[in-house]
Order: C-alpha cells, then structure tokens, then sequence
C-alpha cells in the first residue's frame, strides 16, 4: 500500500498529474480499496475481488486441495494472530507462511472484503 501511495505523491509531485484510476485484481483489490480511502482516486476498477478474508480465503483453499494441512494452517493463523512464534516444520505450509511472507499476511487481517 505504501509503494501505490509513494507512486500516486510522485506522479502527482513531479510530473503534475492530477487524476488517478486504480485497477485491483485478487489481492490487489483489497489494497485497491485501502489507497482508495485515503488518496484521491478518480476511478476504481475491481476484478475478480475476494468474498472472504485472506486468512478465510487460504483456509478454505487448503480445506479443498490439501484438507491434512487445514489444522496446521488455521494454528498458523491463530499464533500470527495472537503474536506468537508460528511452529514450522512442515514444507508444504512453510512455504506459504515463509519469514519474508509473515509481514504481508498480517497486514491482510485487518482488511475484511
């Protein structure tokens, strides 16, 4: 969200543009939608916008590719939640919650669709 703003105040600040159109597609509706409530945006064009949130989203996700992941994911999510140290161990859910990724995923929980 952060990158989108610095972007807007550039173009607004150096090169005299005035109007912007955001276009957010997935996930980056939902970061779409938070700009938009805080800079000027002329226009806002969502597709294929999430239903759920981000953490209901993957769950349910892994309750229909991978249901013997499901627990682990939601004890994930609890832990990231609650601040606590996420119990890895499991290489097809480390990958999703990854250290670099964790920063990200927290700032998706605040945001409900």
């Amino acid at each position: 969200m952060k990158d989108v703003h610095s972007i807007i105040q550039t173009l607004s600040d150096a090169h005299g543009f005035r109007i912007f159109n955001l276009i957010g597609h997935s996930e980056g509706e939902l970061i779409a939608l938070l700009v938009a409530q805080t800079a000027c945006i002329h226009s806002l064009v969502l597709i294929a916008t999430p239903a759920l949130s981000f953490a209901e989203n993957l769950v349910k996700q892994y309750q229909l590719r991978a249901p013997q992941y499901t627990e682990h994911v939601k004890a994930i999510f609890e832990s990231i939640k609650q601040g606590k140290d996420i119990q890895y161990g499991d290489e097809h859910v480390d990958v999703v919650f990854r250290r670099s990724a964790i920063p990200y995923i927290k700032s998706c929980f605040f945001i409900d669709p």
